[in-house]
């Protein structure tokens, strides 16, 4: 289930994200950075360990791509603070508002850590537990990656930005608001 939401929550994410890094938010080195994601609830499930393509134009998608729920997203709301980030994202998804809260923190040329914590505004929906991740520059990225390719722990890398294409094409191939609706 975790990984399912760390993969799906990127995909989303992009559609929302023209000029964000122009907004505030800090701008990822180039090259591949190595990202760990821990959850925060007891006991902790063991940690996901993902590789990251980054460029500058795919820094923020992948900066602030761990978190669930943002798919039609206002431009996130970004507060530095020192070498400190808060970022808060109101999303909607079907109809069910998201709020993100980000802290991050880094030099963001060899290394980053961040916190979030989810709330969905539906009480039909579980609310996740808080999440840790940290990311830490290991060069440029592998031969045959591109910018925006996340490789998974079982070695299947997916492009969040040609992901987040297909997603918005999905959008409008049938009606949501048919009776029934479900993804």
């Amino acid at each position: 289930f975790f990984m399912k939401r760390y993969i799906a929550a990127p995909v989303v994410l992009m559609a929302c994200q023209a000029g964000w890094a122009a907004q505030g938010l800090p701008v990822l080195k180039e090259g591949l950075w190595e990202v760990v994601v821990q959850n925060q609830q007891e006991p902790a499930p063991p940690p996901v360990k993902v590789l990251q393509c980054v460029d500058k134009r795919t820094s923020a998608l992948m900066l602030l791509s761990p978190a669930p729920g943002q798919e039609n997203c206002r431009a996130p709301k970004v507060k530095k603070s020192g070498g400190s980030y808060s970022v808060q994202m109101v999303c909607a998804v079907h109809d069910v508002k998201v709020n993100t809260k980000y802290l991050l923190s880094g030099d963001f040329s060899s290394r980053y850590s961040a916190t979030f914590e989810t709330r969905f505004a539906s009480t039909e929906v579980a609310q996740p537990p808080a999440q840790k991740y940290e990311g830490n520059w290991q060069g440029p990225c592998k031969p045959g990656m591109k910018p925006a390719d996340l490789e998974l722990p079982n070695r299947i890398t997916i492009n969040l930005k040609e992901k987040a294409a297909a997603s918005a094409k999905h959008d409008h191939d049938h009606d949501h608001s048919a009776p029934g609706h479900k993804h």
